[in-house]
């Protein structure tokens, strides 16, 4: 049996969080994590960016944050290469993200 240990639900400069994939990725291996799941609200640039990969030996893996058009429902979204939409309503982008058979949280 294996045991991995991450986070998930991570934040950079794509969206409001401070660090930058590359730094977040370094301190993620120094307190002992073998992954990061970065979930900055409603952009996939970080993965078209080319930061989904392996930093050491920690995996970096890209999802994303979605916020409904009120900013009330937040929703994970990952294994998507492309946004579902933005400011839709939550039922919108809940149906949108499993018709692309991504998984979601």
């Amino acid at each position: 049996m294996f045991e991995y240990v991450g986070a998930i639900h991570i934040h950079s400069v794509y969206s409001d969080g401070t660090g930058k994939i590359p730094d977040i990725a370094r301190y993620a291996g120094e307190v002992g994590l073998d992954f990061i799941v970065m979930s900055d609200h409603n952009t996939l640039k970080p993965k078209r960016d080319g930061f989904e990969r392996w930093y050491g030996n920690v995996m970096c893996l890209i999802g994303y944050e979605i916020n409904d058009k009120s900013d009330k429902n937040h929703y994970l979204a990952f294994g998507l290469d492309h946004t579902v939409g933005v400011r839709i309503p939550a039922k919108e982008y809940v149906r949108r993200v499993r018709e692309r058979g991504a998984s979601d949280s």
